[in-house]
């Protein structure tokens, strides 16, 4: 591990540990009717991110650097195309307008699918099978655990929304 990796991490441990900090101070109202807070997934959310840059710094201090072989002069490389690149911006751009008109759980799968396909992923037993399964931990995590509304779209898919949440 490069030094600067290892500076990167501890900045993450401490910029976590410092809204971990912050995230204690917020107070519950008394009465409310949270069982758990309004803190508690901020919280985890922050743990997790503090165990986990501890085990990988730990995990990379412990091995020895090691230089990657460098390429043989004959061996050619894909050069990271810039046109896919562009292309994943333009997606993410019409996947933000498109929740708003034709919701979120329309959006998504479309918008998964699409980045999967610029990706040049062609397996069409998961091309289907990844969208859906994202949209639907998406919809568990956000919708169902958190309450955070996501957008219904309209006309017709406002209705399509409605049936699910």
């Amino acid at each position: 591990m490069q030094k600067g990796e290892k500076i990167f991490i501890l900045a993450i441990i401490l910029f976590a540990g410092l809204m971990y900090w912050e995230a204690t101070k917020v107070v519950t109202p008394i009465g409310a009717g949270y069982t758990m807070g309004p803190t508690i997934w901020p919280k985890l959310m922050l743990a997790g991110t503090i165990f986990l840059s501890i085990v990988l710094l730990v995990k990379n201090w412990r091995k020895k650097a090691e230089q990657e072989p460098l390429p043989k002069e004959d061996e050619e490389f894909e050069k990271p195309s810039r046109i896919r690149a562009l292309w994943a911006l333009v997606i993410c751009f019409i996947y933000t307008l498109a929740t708003f008109y034709v919701g979120f759980l329309i959006a998504t799968p479309l918008f998964v699918a699409a980045i999967l396909y610029i990706s040049e992923y062609r397996k069409i037993r998961n091309f289907f099978l990844y969208p859906i399964s994202v949209t639907i931990v998406f919809y568990i995590v956000f919708i169902w655990l958190s309450a955070i509304p996501m957008p219904r779209g309209h006309w017709i898919f406002r209705n399509f929304s409605l049936l699910f949440y």
